[in-house]
């Protein structure tokens, strides 16, 4: 299952550049309205929409990193890209000195609007992604996890050069984390659910920069 997700997104992937290298060939400025890179930065995330907000205190932000490669290219609209982007993206969680991590797969469409001055471009953007989780670092294996993410980031930047500086905050619409818990109003620990069901869903900030070939 693992290696069918990872296959559609990189046929997804290659399926949004071949489009994108299509559309660029019918325009008089390829310079300006293809471009293929590579994309790096920091991601601190932690978990929100918990079923039981009255423990969120003891829930801290865990620090990961992204790293992957982006391709964007212009719309028939003044100032309009569509930037989809392939990466790993490190998430997760802390609770009191425990970190948990969890690595995904994540496919962002980003759509940005923006204005084209003379050496800088900044932009807003809406970003729907899709995920699948290739990598934790809890014991219970996958029994608590949910492998498939999908969600909407929201966020701005500026490109400059062959640079591109990008700042987004994604919110999850799924249950990222389920599994039943007790809460003794001292911490959390896992058990028979007395406390009923536990879950909570992904929420990060990226602060990432582009490199543009």
């Amino acid at each position: 299952m693992r290696r069918k997700i990872f296959l559609f997104a990189v046929i997804l992937f290659s399926v949004l550049t071949m489009r994108a290298s299509d559309a660029s060939d019918s325009s008089s400025d390829r310079s300006s309205s293809w471009r293929f890179g590579i994309k790096g930065g920091l991601n601190v995330a932690t978990l929100g929409n918990l079923s039981h907000p009255s423990i969120s205190e003891d829930f801290s932000s865990f620090v990961g990193f992204s790293a992957g490669v982006v391709t964007s290219f212009s719309l028939p609209v003044q100032g309009m890209t569509i930037q989809p982007e392939l990466y790993y993206l490190s998430n997760g969680f802390k609770v009191s000195s425990d970190n948990f991590s969890i690595g995904y797969l994540h496919l962002p469409i980003n759509l940005q609007v923006g204005l084209d001055l003379i050496l800088l471009r900044p932009f807003l953007m809406v970003s729907p992604y899709i995920s699948y989780a290739l990598y934790n670092s809890s014991d219970n294996s996958w029994t608590s996890l949910n492998r498939f993410d999908y969600g909407i980031g929201v966020g701005g930047g500026i490109d400059f050069w062959r640079m591109q500086l990008q700042v987004k905050y994604n919110w999850s619409f799924a249950r990222s984390v389920e599994f039943p818990m007790v809460y003794d109003e001292v911490s959390l620990t896992s058990g028979g659910g007395t406390g009923g069901d536990f879950y909570g869903s992904n929420r990060n900030l990226e602060v990432s920069l582009v490199f543009f070939f």
